[in-house]
C-alpha cells in the first residue's frame, strides 16, 4: 500500500457559507414550487436553490424532478439532474484529481453554494456522484433521522453534518453516506428499493466506495490523500459493517486493519497545533503541511480518529486484535517521547489531549454563525465525552489483560494493578458526573442533553468495572461473591438503563447493549443460566426500530436494580390472596353497587311519581332509559384508551370525581349529574341528564375488569368477578329499602329525594375510592414492599401481562379478527337486550302482577337476592370445577328461558308463580361476570384485552339501548312482546356459549398437535408472558372454557 506520505499536498478549501450569492427566481418557473412546500400544500416563492419558506424554517428544499405517470407506466427518473438549472452545464472530473482550492466551485451554479447549516439539496456534482430520487431520500434520512439516532447533538451542528460537508466534495464519502443512509432507511421504513426502475441499492454505493478507496490508495499518481475524507469514509464503512455486515465480522475487522495502516503511513509524524485564526474552516476540515518533516492534524481529523479508535476499543473486548489502538499508541509514544514504563497509561493521557485539541471543532467550523446555546451545550457536555473516551480505554486495557497467557502471571498482575489505578483515576476525576448520574431518577427528563448523555455514558464506566473484575477473577476456580463495587455497578447500570428506556425507548437499549450484556454475565440466577455467545455485531448492530415486546408497567417498577425473581410458597400465596381479597373486593363491590344503584334509580322512581310529574307519554320513558346507554356507548372507546394510558385506579375513581383545586373540596361529576336529575322538569332535561350519567359511569365496569385481571390468577378470576358483581344484589336490597322509606316522605317529591340521597352517598364514596383503590400491585397501600413484588409474581403464570401504556396496532387488529371476541360480544348483546327492559321496567312489571306501589319496592328486593345466590353458585362453581365456565353460562341461560316463559304464559291470577318466574328470568344477568372472566382469562396483551373489553361493553350498550323499545307502552304492564324477545335472546346466548366451548377445546388440541404441549409453566413462558404478548403469540397459552 503506497500512500506516498511525502507527496505535495494541494487540497480544496471549503467555501465560506457567509458568501452565499443572492438567490434568484428561476426563469423557468415550476408550476407549484419545491416539493417540500407542495407536500405541505403551501405556496412556494420558487426561489432556487432554497425557497424563502424552507430557508426560514431550515427545511430541506427539494426541487428534485419526480417521475411522471404515463399510459406506459412510470417514466424513468432524470439521473443526475440537480435542482439548480445552472448546474447542468458543469463538468465532472474523475475522483481524486488535485486542483486548487477554488476548483471546489467548478460545478457551482450562480445561485448555489455549499451549506452545512441545514439539510438542503446538495450540489453533489462536485463529488462526481450522480443522484437519483432514492439517493435524495437517503441523504435526507442521513442528515436528520440517522444523525439524531447516533448523536445527541443537534443534527444541524453535529459531526454528521460535517461529514456531509465532506461528502459534497468527495465521491467516496458521498457513496458511503448514500450506503449507510439508504440501508438504515430501508430497515426503518421496511421497504426495499425497486432496482428494476433504475434505483441504485445501498450495497451498490458501498461497493463503489470500496472500489474508489482501493483505487485512490493504491494509485501513486493521486498524490497526497485527503486524510479527513479517507478517515470519514473508513468510519462510515465501519458503521455499515457493524450494523449490516456478516456475523463473522470479517469486513469490520478488515476496515479496522486498514484504518491502522492509513494512520501509520499518513500520521506517523502528526502534530497537534494550537488553533489558528487563519482560515478557520481550513483548520478544522483540511490537513495542512507545516514542514517537510511533520504535519498538523486538523480538528476534524482528531475527532474522527477518536470515533474510529472507540470502534477498535469495543472490538478488542470481543477478541479482535486492537491494531488501530496499538498504532496510535506507537505514534503518540514516538512523537512525544514517552517512556515505555506504564506506557498504556500515557496513551490514555494522550488520547485525552487529542480530545481536548478537537474541542473547538464545531465553533471553528461554523465560526460566527455557530449559535451560542450550542456552544454552551458543548462546554456543558465536554466532560461526559472525555469520560466516554476514558471508558473506551479502560475497556481496551482490560481486553489486553484478558489476552495475556496464564504463564505471564507477573506481567498480568502489574497490568491489573495499572488498570485498577486507571479506574480509580477516572472515578476520581469524573466523580461529580458519576455521582450526579447515580442521583438521577425516572422523573428527571432529558430536557438537558447532559442528562441524556450521562444516562448513555456512565453505564459504560460501570460496565468497564464489571469487565475488569470478571477478567481479573477468570482463573479462579471458586466462584467469588460480588464485591460492593460490583453490586453498585450492577445497580447503577440497571437504574440508568431503565431511565433511558423511559425517554428513548428501544434505541436506548441498543446504545447500552454492552453494559446490559455485562449485567447479564454477572447475573447469577435462573434467568441467565448460560449467557449466549455474543460477538461485536450483537453488541452494537441492532437496528433502532427493533421492536421487542415492551415490558409492562409493573415489571418496570419491580425490576430496576434487581435481577432475581423470588418464588412463593403455598402459605405465602394464600396469605397475600387473603389480604388482597380483604381490601380489594369490598372496594370493588361497593363501587359497582353505587354504579348500579344510580343507574337503576329510574326503575325505583318510575312508580314514585316521575312519569306523572315530567309528563312522560308514549315512548318517552323508553328513550329516557335508553339514552343512558348511548352516553355509555359514546364514552366506551375513549374509556378504553384512557385505561390504556392512565392508572386504572385513578381512572375508576375519576369517573366519580375530578380534583378542582388542591386542598379544596372535590367536584363529584357522577354524583353531581345524578343529583341534577332532581332539578329537571320535562322529558328533554331528563334525557340530557341521563346521557351524561351514562357517559361518566362508563369507566367503572371495564376498569374493575382490568383490576381483576391484574390482581388474580385465571383460576381465581370468575369468583372475584362474581363478588364485585354482587354489588347488584347489595344495590337492590339497599336501594329497595331506601326507596321504600323515601316513599313515605311528603315534604318533597319522592322521586326527587331518591336522586338527591343516592347522589350524596356517591359523593362521599368517591373520596374513599380515590384514596384506596390502587392502580397496580406496585402502589397498593395495604401491601408491604415485599408483598407487592410477590403480588406480581402470583399472576405471572396467567401469561396475559399486567399493564402496558403502549398502544399496539397489531394487537388491535388481532382483537378485531379473533373469533372469541365476536362470540363474547354476541353473548353480551343477547344478555343486554333483556336487561335493558327488565332493569328499567322491573318495577312497572312487578306492580302489574298485582302488588301495591310500596309493596312493589319491598318485593323487588327478592329478585336481587335470587340473582345474588345464582351469581355465587355460578362463579364459585367455576373455581371448584375446572373448565366449567361455559357450562354455567348454558345453565343460567336455560334458567332464564324457563323463568321468562313462566312470567309470560302463566295466568295473571297466579301472582306469586308469575313473580317466581320473573325472579328466575333474572338468571341471564349472572352470565355478565362470567363473560368478563372469559375475556380476562383467555385474552393476552394489554391493548388486545382493553380492545375486547371495549367491544364487550359496546355490545352491552347496544343491547341496553334497544331493550327498552321492545317493551311497548300499549302492552303494559304484562309486556308479552318484551318477554318473547327475552326468550329468543336467551336461546342465542345458550347456543353461542356451547359453540365457544367447542371452539376453545379444538384450539387447545390444535396447539397440542403442533407440539406446543402444555407440560407446566416454565420460566421462559413466564418471562414471555410478562412482555405484553397476546394469547396467539404465546404458543404455550391454553384457553379456559
Amino acid at each position: 500500500m503506497d500512500l506516498q506520505p511525502d507527496a505535495p499536498v494541494v487540497l480544496p478549501s471549503p467555501p465560506s457559507t457567509s458568501a452565499r450569492l443572492p438567490a434568484k427566481r428561476n426563469p423557468l418557473r415550476s408550476r407549484n414550487g419545491c416539493w417540500t412546500c407542495r407536500t405541505k400544500k403551501v405556496k412556494c416563492d420558487e426561489v432556487r436553490p432554497q425557497c424563502g419558506r424552507c430557508n426560514r424554517l431550515k427545511l430541506l428544499c427539494d426541487y428534485e424532478p419526480r417521475r411522471k405517470r404515463s399510459r406506459m407506466g412510470w417514466q424513468k427518473a432524470v439521473h443526475g439532474q440537480h435542482s439548480d438549472p445552472d448546474s447542468a452545464n458543469c463538468t465532472y472530473n474523475a475522483p481524486g484529481n488535485n486542483e486548487s482550492s477554488q476548483s471546489l466551485l467548478r460545478c457551482q451554479g450562480s445561485a448555489k453554494s455549499l451549506s452545512i447549516f441545514r439539510p438542503s439539496a446538495p450540489d453533489c456534482s462536485a463529488s462526481s456522484v450522480r443522484l437519483v430520487a432514492n439517493d435524495h431520500d437517503a441523504i435526507r434520512y442521513f442528515r436528520t433521522t440517522f444523525a439524531k439516532l447516533h448523536h445527541t447533538k443537534n443534527p444541524d451542528y453535529s459531526l454528521y453534518s460535517i461529514m456531509f460537508k465532506i461528502a459534497e466534495v468527495d465521491p467516496i464519502v458521498m457513496h458511503m453516506v448514500l450506503a449507510v443512509g439508504g440501508r438504515e432507511m430501508e430497515f426503518h421504513k421496511k421497504f426495499r428499493i425497486d432496482h428494476s426502475k433504475g434505483a441504485r441499492s445501498p450495497m451498490w454505493h458501498y461497493s463503489n466506495a470500496l472500489q474508489l478507496m482501493a483505487n485512490m490508495i493504491g494509485d501513486p499518481s493521486k498524490g497526497r490523500l485527503d486524510f479527513d475524507a479517507i478517515y470519514t469514509a473508513v468510519y462510515l464503512m465501519l458503521l455499515y459493517e457493524q450494523k449490516f455486515g456478516d456475523d463473522k465480522c470479517a469486513g469490520f475487522i478488515n476496515h479496522l486493519d486498514g484504518a491502522a495502516l492509513i494512520l501509520k503511513h499518513y500520521c506517523g509524524d502528526m502534530n497537534l497545533p494550537p488553533p489558528s485564526s487563519f482560515s478557520h474552516q481550513r483548520l478544522a476540515l483540511a490537513f495542512g503541511e507545516k514542514s517537510n518533516e511533520s504535519h498538523d492534524l486538523s480538528l476534524y481529523a482528531a475527532r474522527i480518529i477518536m470515533w474510529v479508535v472507540q470502534f477498535d476499543s469495543a472490538a478488542a473486548s470481543y477478541g479482535v486484535d486492537s491494531r488501530l489502538n496499538t498504532t496510535l499508541h506507537e505514534i503518540m509514544m514516538t512523537c512525544h517521547n514517552y517512556t515505555k514504563e506504564h506506557d498504556h497509561l500515557a496513551l490514555s493521557d494522550k488520547l485525552e489531549q487529542l480530545h481536548h485539541f478537537s474541542s473547538p471543532l464545531y465553533r471553528t467550523v461554523w465560526g460566527k454563525e455557530y449559535p451560542q446555546d450550542e456552544l454552551v451545550d458543548d462546554i456543558e457536555n465536554r466532560n461526559v465525552f472525555f469520560l466516554e473516551g476514558a471508558c473506551a480505554q479502560l475497556r481496551l486495557m482490560t481486553a489486553q489483560l484478558d489476552r495475556l497467557d496464564s504463564h505471564e502471571k507477573e506481567a498480568g498482575e502489574r497490568w491489573a494493578s495499572d488498570i485498577m489505578v486507571a479506574i480509580d483515576n477516572v472515578s476520581s476525576r469524573f466523580g461529580d458526573l458519576i455521582e450526579v448520574a447515580a442521583g438521577l431518577s425516572p422523573s428527571t427528563n432529558n430536557k438537558h442533553r447532559l442528562v441524556a448523555n450521562m444516562r448513555r455514558v456512565v453505564p459504560f464506566f460501570h460496565a468497564a468495572v464489571l469487565y475488569f473484575f470478571r477478567v481479573k477473577s477468570k482463573d479462579s476456580r471458586v466462584q467469588q461473591a460480588l464485591t460492593e463495587r460490583q453490586d453498585e455497578a450492577l445497580s447503577q447500570i440497571m437504574s440508568l438503563a431503565f431511565q433511558a428506556h423511559k425517554y428513548d425507548g428501544e434505541q436506548a437499549m441498543v446504545q447500552l447493549a454492552w453494559p446490559l450484556f455485562m449485567v447479564a454475565l454477572e447475573t447469577n440466577d435462573h434467568l441467565h443460566p448460560s449467557p449466549p455467545r455474543i460477538i461485536i455485531t450483537m453488541a452494537e448492530k441492532q437496528p433502532a426500530d427493533f421492536k421487542a415486546p415492551s415490558a409492562e408497567e409493573t415489571t418496570k417498577d419491580v425490576e430496576p436494580g434487581t435481577t432475581s425473581i423470588p418464588t412463593l410458597t403455598p402459605e405465602e400465596d394464600k396469605r397475600i390472596l387473603r389480604r388482597i381479597d380483604t381490601f380489594l373486593l369490598p372496594i370493588m363491590a361497593i363501587s359497582y353497587m353505587f354504579q348500579f344503584l344510580d343507574k337503576s334509580a329510574m326503575s325505583f322512581t318510575s312508580i314514585l311519581g316521575l312519569q306523572e310529574d315530567l309528563h312522560l307519554v308514549g315512548d318517552d320513558y323508553s328513550w329516557a332509559s335508553s339514552i343512558y346507554y348511548l352516553g355509555y356507548l359514546a364514552a366506551s372507546y375513549g374509556t378504553a384508551l384512557l385505561l390504556l394510558r392512565f392508572p386504572v385506579g385513578k381512572m375508576v375513581s375519576t369517573s366519580m370525581q375530578v380534583p378542582n383545586y388542591p386542598f379544596c373540596l372535590v367536584h363529584i361529576i357522577w354524583a353531581a349529574v345524578l343529583m341534577l336529575t332532581a332539578t329537571v322538569f320535562n322529558n328533554k332535561g331528563l334525557i340530557a341528564v341521563r346521557f351524561f350519567l351514562g357517559f361518566t359511569e362508563s369507566a367503572i365496569a371495564p376498569g374493575l375488569t382490568i383490576v381483576v385481571s391484574m390482581w388474580y390468577k385465571r383460576s381465581e378470576q370468575p369468583f372475584r368477578h362474581g363478588i364485585w358483581f354482587q354489588g347488584i344484589t347489595i344495590a337492590g336490597v339497599f336501594g329497595g329499602l331506601t326507596a321504600y322509606g323515601i316513599g313515605h316522605i311528603h315534604s318533597i317529591a319522592p322521586w326527587k329525594a331518591v336522586f338527591l340521597i343516592f347522589g350524596a352517598i356517591t359523593f362521599v364514596w368517591a373520596g374513599v375510592l380515590f384514596y384506596w383503590l390502587p392502580d397496580t400491585p406496585m402502589n397498593a397501600r395495604f401491601l408491604s414492599e415485599d408483598d407487592r413484588r410477590k403480588a406480581v409474581i402470583r399472576v405471572r403464570e396467567n401469561m396475559t401481562g399486567i399493564k402496558s401504556d403502549e398502544f399496539k396496532l397489531a394487537q388491535l387488529k388481532e382483537a378485531l379478527l379473533d373469533i372469541k371476541s365476536w362470540a363474547l360480544v354476541v353473548m353480551q348483546i343477547a344478555g343486554a337486550l333483556p336487561n335493558g327492559g327488565v332493569s328499567n321496567f322491573g318495577s312497572i312489571i312487578i306492580e302489574g302482577f298485582g302488588f301495591s306501589t310500596l309493596n312493589t319496592l319491598l318485593v323487588q328486593i327478592l329478585t336481587y337476592v335470587v340473582q345474588g345466590v345464582l351469581v355465587y353458585l355460578s362463579t364459585a362453581g367455576c373455581s371448584w370445577f375446572t373448565n366449567s365456565r361455559t357450562y354455567w353460562m348454558v345453565w343460567n341461560s336455560a334458567l332464564a328461558i324457563v323463568g321468562a316463559a313462566m312470567a309470560r304464559q302463566i295466568s295473571p291470577d297466579n301472582v306469586w308463580a308469575r313473580f317466581m318466574g320473573y325472579c328466575l328470568a333474572g338468571a341471564y344477568a349472572v352470565n355478565f361476570p362470567l363473560t368478563l372472566a372469559m375475556s380476562t382469562g383467555n385474552i393476552g396483551g394489554f391493548t388486545k384485552k382493553t380492545t375486547i373489553n371495549a367491544m364487550i361493553f359496546i355490545g352491552y350498550c347496544v343491547g341496553n339501548v334497544a331493550g327498552p323499545h321492545l317493551f311497548f307502552d300499549r302492552e303494559a304492564p304484562s309486556y308479552p312482546s318484551g318477554f318473547l324477545s327475552m326468550l329468543v335472546c336467551h336461546g342465542i346466548a345458550l347456543i353461542t356459549a356451547l359453540s365457544l366451548r367447542f371452539y376453545l377445546i379444538w384450539e387447545n388440541r390444535r396447539r397440542d398437535r403442533l407440539g406446543h404441549v402444555d407440560s407446566g409453566t416454565t420460566v421462559e413462558d413466564i418471562d414471555a408472558a410478562m412482555l405484553d404478548m397476546t394469547d396467539k403469540e404465546l404458543t404455550s397459552f391454553r384457553y379456559v372454557y
